[in-house]
């Protein structure tokens, strides 16, 4: 396990990419986290397999601007983050017309129950907690469509 929150894939071969790997290359995943690193390991996963680059936001303000400039496919969202919430990110996308529909996934080590169950209130559709395990992404980004 990385200090970074997120675990290496263990070496084995890559999993067969499902019905997201078409979607995605037709479309854009914005993460957002305040550490360089955790959306460092992101960009490489994808890049890796031939996805167009992830777009990154560190902040409320930023992730709320880039995806209502541009609505992304899906959004990787961490709870904490430098100048608020990420619960703060959902509510505003949840309430903007371009991003009501958007598929987010709270990426988080908070084990807060009551995180939780506001994440999943404001309409959030998957908890995955950190450390990520990235050699069952693929298959838990597919669970999102």
């Amino acid at each position: 396990m990385h200090r970074n929150g997120f675990a290496a894939p263990n070496g084995s071969a890559l999993p067969q990419l499902g019905p997201l790997h078409a979607r995605l290359h037709s479309g854009r995943l914005l993460c957002v986290d305040d550490n360089p690193l955790n959306t460092l390991l992101l960009q490489e996963f994808f890049r890796m397999r031939g996805f167009p680059p992830v777009r990154v936001a560190s902040s409320v303000r930023e992730a709320v601007a880039m995806a209502q400039a541009e609505p992304p496919l899906a959004v990787l969202l961490d709870l904490n983050l430098s100048d608020g919430s990420g619960l703060e990110v959902l509510a505003r996308l949840r309430a903007h017309p371009a991003t009501h529909d958007v598929p987010v996934a709270i990426v988080s080590g908070s084990i807060e129950e009551d995180e939780r169950a506001a994440a999943m209130a404001l309409g959030a559709q998957a908890w995955w907690p950190k450390p990520l395990d990235l050699s069952t992404l693929d298959e838990r980004l597919d669970l999102l469509f």
